[in-house]
């Protein structure tokens, strides 16, 4: 996406506007990267992310410590996953397939989000599940860390958002009768612009 600036918004006085000629930016994509240091595996994991201001989500990594193929699913919805937790019908999928892992410590990244790019506004919550078919999505038990933080406190976060504690998912598919294990950190990155 382009923007123009006006000149009159950089420039201090009108010598240095005379010198500039049109300026043109780019958004910079920035990415906001939870840790990679895992100590639990599951099928997947639902989390909150909170942003301050309007970010245009394009990508996002996973992780597997599998450096084999792995089949995914990522699904979002505008409203905090705790409000239908186990009910796959009030998630909109945003992308599935197979892709390679990238083995230990590294992220796997999923890209071209069905529809395109999402936009959050600022202000605003967003959910995220991510899931594999088998038990090998990676993410972190941050209770061991943190022996009072809750699921929905602040797991990490930038000037431009902030990604919650989560839960686990205990099976594929998900199902009302699922079994979701409280105060998971997901294990990944999200690639946006602001």
């Amino acid at each position: 996406m382009m923007i123009n600036i006006s000149q009159s918004e950089i420039f201090d006085n009108d010598h240095e506007r005379e010198l500039s000629g049109k300026i043109t930016s780019t958004f910079c994509p920035l990415n906001l990267e939870t840790t990679y240091k895992d100590n639990l595996g599951s099928y997947g994991n639902m989390f909150d992310i909170k942003t301050y201001q309007t970010i245009e989500l394009f990508g996002m990594d996973i992780y597997t410590d599998l450096t084999k193929e792995v089949f995914y699913e990522i699904y979002t919805k505008p409203v905090s996953f705790n409000e239908t937790e186990s009910k796959l019908s009030g998630w909109e999928l945003l992308k599935a397939g197979a892709v390679k892992g990238n083995g230990v410590g590294k992220g796997t990244p999923i890209r071209d989000f069905i529809g395109g790019n999402m936009i959050i506004e600022g202000g605003k919550t967003a959910s995220f599940y991510v899931t594999l078919n088998t038990t090998d999505l990676r993410y972190r038990n941050v209770q061991s860390d943190i022996k009072f933080i809750q699921t929905g406190d602040r797991f990490i976060h930038n000037e431009d958002l902030q990604i919650l504690v989560g839960v686990s998912v205990g099976e594929y598919p998900l199902a009302e009768t699922t079994t979701l294990f409280g105060r998971r950190g997901w294990s990944g990155a999200l690639h946006y612009k602001a």
